[in-house]
């Protein structure tokens, strides 16, 4: 067997053509243009580069965007004050804070400065709570663009079993939460576990549709997975690689070649989930002006 790629870019390009489509629309009527702003604090550069890309995906669909760069040395109450003012600004539909922020600084207070209408990025204690209760107004990027991936590659989750490995709220939590909930593309039947498991491949083995969020190389190898079944990768990791002129390389939580002799369908990295992750925040960034708009 050899397991079908699924393509997330691709996929996110499709959502980035709608969402261009709907901004020109918006554009016409005379309505307001999106606007997304990213904070980022400090110079990580990681942070740095994935801002810009969503930045530039921002523009390519017609959207405004601004990233506000803040020095590492700043303090919460100097964060929450950039914050409660994007909160305050009509122009801003949209409010990223990248992650991670120094440590010093506490994460979970700043995040929970952005109001719930621009909190595009689901992670705030009210987009939180909303989206456990079933009502979500912007659901996490992440989980969302899993969401999406399954549905548009024709891959029910209606009553299948989906093994989620990774508990971090950023993925595997919220996930496992939209999953089991009632709606076209969830209805499923979840589990979430973790690598602390005593013996992760009882899990694994028997999950239908198995994702992995764990932030760690190889997590899932070959022999954890099940004849037939859909894996979606949503680790990033880099690893040296001396044939790269940079001296590394992108992989996923998952052995890719190894699985892609059992499954029947598999994420790359990159490639996989990556891209949807953008698609759904600047689609969430629509909602919002719609949503703002009164629309």
């Amino acid at each position: 067997m050899s397991a079908e790629i699924i393509d997330g870019r691709a996929i996110a390009n499709d959502i980035l053509d709608e969402l261009r489509v709907r901004v020109t629309d918006r554009r016409d009527r005379g309505k307001s243009v999106p606007k997304l702003v990213a904070v980022v604090v400090g110079e990580d550069p990681a942070s740095r580069t994935y801002v810009r890309n969503k930045s530039q995906s921002a523009s390519d669909v017609g959207m405004d965007s601004d990233v506000i760069v803040v020095p590492e040395s700043t303090n919460n109450s100097n964060l929450k004050d950039i914050l409660q003012d994007l909160n305050n600004r009509s122009d801003v539909h949209g409010i990223i804070l990248q992650l991670p922020i120094p440590s010093h600084l506490d994460e979970v207070a700043a995040i929970s400065t952005i109001c719930l209408e621009k909190d595009v990025d689901g992670l705030t204690d009210a987009s939180l709570g909303r989206l456990t209760r079933g009502d979500p107004v912007h659901s996490p990027a992440t989980p969302a663009g899993i969401i999406e991936i399954l549905k548009r590659s024709k891959i029910s989750t209606v009553g299948s079993h989906v093994v989620i490995v990774g508990r971090s709220m950023l993925v595997g939590r919220p996930l496992s939460i939209m999953l089991s909930q009632r709606g076209s593309g969830l209805n499923a039947i979840v589990t979430l576990v973790h690598t602390g498991a005593h013996s992760l491949g009882d899990f694994t083995r028997v999950a239908d549709i198995l994702i992995v969020a764990t932030g760690q190389v190889n997590t899932i190898t070959a022999d954890l997975v099940s004849t037939g079944a859909t894996v979606i990768d949503v680790g990033t990791n880099w690893i040296s690689d001396s044939t790269r002129k940079s001296g590394r390389r992108l992989v996923g939580d998952v052995d890719f070649n190894g699985v892609q002799t059992v499954a029947s369908a598999v994420t790359p990295v990159p490639g996989g989930v990556g891209p949807m992750t953008v698609a759904m925040l600047l689609s969430n960034t629509l909602s919002a002006a719609v949503m703002l708009d009164g629309e």
